[in-house]
């Protein structure tokens, strides 16, 4: 059965991503951040970027980051060592401006549905308000047939982007700096 990981940002040791709000949302009045991990249905217009400090006070950029929990933000030298696994079809890329002008923002497009997933038997954790937290064993009613790379699930409400272990790999194989891969159990 393929591994499946949540991916997220290492805070610690790297810089992290934000948007300039004014200029993303002055540019771009359509912008909804809930459509991230969908199709986006406006056109893009590359907003003002910064990077601040991480929680330990780096000021070491990382190659790969998120803005949100469920997007990538990729220096454009290691998005050529990844384009093989970010795939058009998968995946939207951006352009940005500012201080992260030589990166790229990719939106992940593929998100996989709850047909394939035993609901009573997957666990999870919840927020306050009774939404998915995040899920500490994935259990699949038949083989899940999850190919792509990184994705989203619906079963979260596509809040958190995952991967496959061939992108892992191919991070970890390359020495792409800023993402760090929490495992998801995952049964039949």
């Amino acid at each position: 059965m393929t591994s499946i990981y949540k991916i997220k940002v290492d805070l610690d040791n790297f810089m992290y991503f934000i948007f300039d709000e004014e200029s993303l949302f002055s540019e771009m009045e359509d912008f909804d951040p809930d459509n991230i991990g969908l199709p986006l249905e406006f056109e893009w217009v590359a907003p003002k970027s910064n990077f601040l400090k991480s929680d330990s006070g780096s000021t070491v950029l990382p190659q790969v980051c998120c803005w949100g929990l469920n997007d990538l933000v990729i220096e454009s030298g290691a998005f050529a060592i990844l384009s093989d696994v970010l795939s058009k079809d998968i995946c939207e890329t951006y352009p940005l401006k500012g201080e992260a002008k030589d990166y790229l923002y990719i939106n992940p497009i593929k998100r996989y549905g709850n047909e394939a997933i035993n609901l009573d038997k997957t666990t999870y954790e919840y927020f306050d308000d009774g939404s998915v937290d995040c899920i500490k064993n994935l259990v699949f009613k038949t083989d899940h047939g999850i190919t792509s790379p990184i994705f989203t699930l619906e079963i979260d409400g596509g809040i958190y982007l995952y991967c496959i272990e061939n992108f892992k790999e191919k991070v970890d194989k390359n020495g792409v700096s800023g993402l760090l891969f929490d495992a998801i159990d995952v049964s039949d």
